[in-house]
């Protein structure tokens, strides 16, 4: 069932065989509140990276027939879909940083590892919001490289991984 649990702290195995403890202190809900404001994060995540590397395929596609019209609905879920999922992840994310119970997620190195990455990812982000912006308004004229929202994916599932495993 995993690791010993700390000695001076009762535990119990839910029926599906997740730890919990028995007594419920004050600081579960602090504990629950933590958790779901990871889960928060995370859920953003997912629609933040879907939707700008939707983004970024549509702006990405060879074909200059129809360009702008791609433009304008990369433009649209820029702006509807990556921006605020975007906003509300960086918000649960540096609340996550703040809220830490142990206060040692910024000690880690691996930590500083994925914050980099997010930073990379972000750039990339406002890059390919940019492009899409410039493309929707027909001020480009030619699709831009697969490489950046390639690079994005890359980057964000570095920092995903690093996030999950804290290797070092």
């Amino acid at each position: 069932m995993g690791q010993r649990p700390k000695v001076g702290k009762p535990v119990q195995y839910s029926p599906s065989g997740h730890l919990r403890y028995a007594n419920r202190g004050p600081n579960s809900r602090l504990v629950f509140t933590y958790r779901l404001i990871v889960a928060v994060h995370i859920f953003a995540d997912m629609i933040w990276l879907g939707s700008i590397a939707t983004v970024g395929a549509l702006i990405a596609q060879r074909d200059t027939k129809h360009l702008q019209a791609r433009g304008l609905a990369a433009r649209w879920a820029y702006i509807r879909l990556s921006v605020p999922a975007f906003a509300i992840a960086f918000i649960a994310g540096g609340a996550c940083l703040l809220a830490d119970p142990s206060h040692a997620l910024l000690r880690l190195p691996s930590m500083h590892a994925k914050l980099t990455l997010a930073a990379g990812v972000i750039g990339l982000h406002h890059w390919i919001g940019g492009a899409a912006r410039r493309i929707a308004d027909g001020s480009r004229q030619v699709p831009i490289s697969p490489l950046p929202p390639v690079l994005l994916l890359a980057a964000a599932c570095g920092a995903a991984l690093l996030g999950v495993l804290k290797p070092f």
